[in-house]
């Protein structure tokens, strides 16, 4: 069997290689394999790999450009030092499918050294400091499926320009300056089944415009001005399974709305004005539905 080997500094370990195996094979079910990154490290062709850099070695990045472009398919940075100009090591991974860089200071400077990871699937930048100038140019990543913006200064106008990720999936705009005028934008992200609006604004009926979203299996809603009026748009999201509806403004009277959710399994709704007597009512018309309150 043919194998790769990847070259790390030899004098000090730069991190966690978690080797995850075969993807074809019943072995990826197994636990992976950590191993410390340092050194000549020679592993299957074949196995997925994901490189964990620690705080210290993510101030430098100059390692990575001894790497092969398909050695690694998962990179993370998240919650390190890296910096905007450390990325440009990066360029070289272009077999990157994840790539984790939340809670860091990277700005939109660092992405316009990640353009060269076109295959990118998964990319977290929550809790870091890009704006709607960089987030503008994030459709340059055609085939992510997965996309993390929590806690950013993004705002509708980013949801604009996300309309040409066609194959995007999963999306977290949590506690972001976004608003629920800008919902109708992800009307052309078709493929969307986890949609993160926790804390933003809702300004008006915008949010009804989550209806043509009819493949959502989880809805994150909470801590947000959400009320009863808003939920008429619920009875078309015929796949929801999960809904997020924690210290928002509803009352007993969303429970007619509530209804409408068919295929509704899970229901959090943690600090809202509802006694739970009712709660314990809509579980007993609505069978397999278990609410979190």
């Amino acid at each position: 069997m043919s194998e790769k080997t990847l070259h790390f500094p030899q004098d000090r370990s730069v991190g966690k290689l978690h080797d995850l195996g075969d993807i074809s094979l019943p072995s990826l079910e197994e636990p992976a394999t950590a191993l410390d990154a340092r050194g000549t490290i020679v592993v299957k062709e074949a196995n997925l790999l994901k490189l964990e850099i620690s705080r210290d070695a993510s101030q430098d990045l100059y390692f990575l450009e001894n790497l092969g472009t398909e050695d690694l398919t998962f990179l993370e940075l998240s919650e390190t030092l890296v910096s905007d100009a450390e990325l440009e090591h990066l360029r070289g991974l272009a077999g990157l499918s994840s790539l984790s860089l939340g809670r860091t200071k990277i700005t939109d400077r660092g992405l316009d050294h990640l353009s060269a990871l076109t295959g990118l699937h998964h990319l977290d930048l929550r809790e870091t400091l890009i704006t709607d100038m960089g987030a503008s140019g994030l459709d340059r990543f055609a085939t992510l499926h997965s996309l993390d913006l929590s806690f950013t200064s993004v705002t509708n106008a980013t949801l604009m320009s996300l309309r040409n990720l066609r194959e995007l999936n999963t999306l977290y705009l949590n506690y972001t300056p976004v608003t629920d005028d800008g919902v109708a934008y992800l009307c052309d992200l078709p493929e969307l089944v986890t949609l993160g609006l926790e804390g933003i604004d809702i300004l008006g009926a915008g949010i009804t415009a989550l209806s043509c979203l009819k493949d959502l299996h989880m809805l994150l809603l909470s801590h947000t001005a959400l009320d009863d009026k808003h939920l008429k748009f619920l009875k078309f999201l015929t796949g929801l399974n999960e809904l997020h509806l924690e210290y928002t403004r509803i009352s007993s009277s969303a429970l007619s709305e509530l209804r409408e959710c068919r295929s509704l399994e899970y229901l959090y709704v943690e600090g809202c004005p509802i006694d739970p007597v009712v709660w314990d009512e809509l579980t007993r018309q609505m069978q397999g539905l278990t609410v979190y309150t």
